[in-house]
């Protein structure tokens, strides 16, 4: 389940790229390698011995990667082909889709009981596993043959007949020029109320209910039978939990159709008129956070009822059902169109344009690890990937801080970036009419351009040993370099996306040389303060 996240922002940029049809293609072949793989070893092996059990289990695990990548391919070029197709009604769209996919794992389930499982209930692993290959590859290479990337809506050119009185044109224009919508900032959508609701709706819902799916087994299994299974003799704890998965995926069913139409229906998206006016396809009755609500409350009765009312392996039935509404009626709604979807798809690039997000993920990640250092000091691989991180992300924040606050305080033009999307980004500053800047409070500020500099600091001297001498003249190099190469080529990317505009002002007003000159300086200055925050450590 890991690897379905991990990769998402990578999926996100194939599928703008290339199209839902490249994703289709790359699901076929995770699909299909990873269940033949699965079939392959067991069939190769269907009485492992003991010493052959590591390596084994190993192929299981790089078998179970494939699958996870296979699945949030697929997902998301469904997804992404469903609610492009149909944007009007993206609510539908993505929750068909979603409860197709959450219905699988009853098909599938049902699939085994009746085609692939003896008499005594035994399946047959390698006719199973051989089949799903075969099928999975089937249907996403006709996923790859037929979906076709749907154009951007900039991309539409619109023909208009010339006009015969173009000495005219300046007397019939308008006086006053349209008003035009403005899409926030990052910093100004790091101000709304909105984001970090949504941000607080995936870390306590979203996540709870992926652990609940994820483990449903071990909970059900953890608790007794009813009493009339435990007197009879006849407990099967896989076919309780197997009750459990099909509950889930019904009730994930059910949200995923119910929630999207309704959503269309009483909740519809904005959208926004050439003169920035917001209009609404339908009434707009409720807000779409009012189906976040209700997921959320439904969850808290839910885990009521597993403190107070559960007795037996039966009674799960309730958390099943609980989790699998709440979940499905999230995810439906995020994908249906929320104001930061529509945000996010506008500016390429999003959020990860910026050095600065990135060098927030980098040490909000080493800050993660190092949390997991200290609750569980036994697992060695924690501590390593901590000291592998904190070699990124303690030059990468130093950096940022101290381009920001230079530019700020001295050049405050270069690093201050302004509303180009409209004509008044060409007048000269000076100009009343110029573009309008975006400044932000100090206490934003601070915490954007300052605290992580200073955490990941304090954590290295307080926290971290020194590095040696290969890892600073070798291995923090290598990786700074690497890093910088990388926000390189996708900066630029971003920028002839987004009409040459960058994310940082003083890429905007200089060429291509410049620009390099720009990128290999700040590589150096990020290695050089690596090797003197080391130097300092005692």
């Amino acid at each position: 389940m890991m690897s379905q996240y991990t990769i998402a922002a990578l999926v996100g940029t194939v599928i703008d790229r290339y199209g839902p049809g490249v994703c289709s293609l790359i699901s076929a072949l995770s699909f299909s390698s990873g269940f033949g793989g699965f079939a392959f070893e067991v069939y190769r092996n269907p009485d492992a011995l003991p010493e052959s059990a590591t390596a084994l289990f190993y192929r299981f695990t790089f078998f179970f990667l494939l699958v996870g990548l296979g699945t949030v391919f697929g997902y998301f070029s469904a997804l992404f082909a469903a609610s492009k197709s149909f944007p009007n009604y993206s609510g539908v769209a993505s929750g068909t889709s979603m409860a197709f996919f959450g219905l699988s794992p009853l098909c599938f389930s049902v699939i085994a009981s009746a085609f692939f499982t003896d008499s005594a209930g035994a399946l047959n692993v390698t006719r199973y596993m051989s089949s799903i290959a075969l099928l999975t590859a089937i249907v996403y290479t006709l996923g790859f043959i037929n979906m076709r990337a749907v154009p951007r809506s900039s991309d539409t050119v619109i023909h208009v007949e010339s006009d015969d009185h173009e000495g005219h044109h300046e007397e019939e224009r308008p006086l006053l020029p349209p008003k035009r919508a403005v899409d926030p900032t990052v910093p100004e959508l790091l101000q709304k109320t909105d984001f970090w609701m949504i941000a607080l709706v995936c870390v306590l819902i979203l996540g709870v209910c992926e652990m609940i799916i994820s483990n449903i087994g071990t909970i059900v299994v953890s608790l007794p039978p009813p009493p009339r299974e435990s007197t009879s003799g006849t407990v099967l704890p896989n076919s309780a939990t197997a009750s459990q998965v099909n509950l889930i995926s019904i009730a994930n069913t059910i949200s995923r159709i119910s929630v999207g139409p309704l959503a269309d229906f009483i909740s519809p998206v904005a959208a926004y008129l050439p003169t920035g006016a917001q209009v609404f396809p339908r009434k707009h009755i409720i807000s779409r956070f009012a189906f976040l609500a209700a997921s959320a409350t439904l969850l808290v009765f839910t885990f009521t009822w597993m403190v107070y009312g559960v007795r037996s392996q039966g009674d799960v039935w309730v958390l099943s059902v609980g989790t699998g509404l709440s979940y499905s009626a999230v995810f439906t709604i995020f994908l249906g169109g929320l104001a930061i979807d529509t945000f996010i798809r506008k500016q390429y690039g999003g959020h990860f344009q910026y050095l600065t997000i990135q060098g927030l993920a980098v040490a909000w990640l080493t800050m993660v690890a190092s949390l997991f250092t200290d609750l569980l000091p036994s697992i060695r691989a924690a501590r390593s990937i901590k000291r592998y991180l904190m070699i990124m992300a303690m030059p990468l924040a130093v950096v940022v801080s101290s381009i920001y606050w230079t530019l700020l305080l001295f050049f405050p033009a270069l690093i201050i970036q302004k509303d180009l999307s409209g004509p008044s980004g060409a007048v000269p500053s000076s100009s009343p009419d110029a573009a309008p800047e975006f400044r932000l409070p100090l206490s934003i500020d601070l915490a954007l351009h300052a605290a992580p500099a200073l955490s990941v600091i304090l954590d290295f001297f307080v926290f971290e040993r020194k590095y040696n001498k290969k890892e600073v003249e070798v291995g923090a190099p290598a990786a700074i370099s690497l890093y910088a190469l990388g926000y390189t080529l996708w900066v630029e990317h971003c920028a002839r996306e987004n009409d040459g505009i960058f994310p940082y002002p003083f890429l905007t007003e200089n060429t291509l040389p410049i620009r390099i000159g720009i990128y290999v300086g700040t590589a150096g200055l990020a290695t050089v303060s690596f090797k003197l925050f080391n130097s300092l450590h005692s």
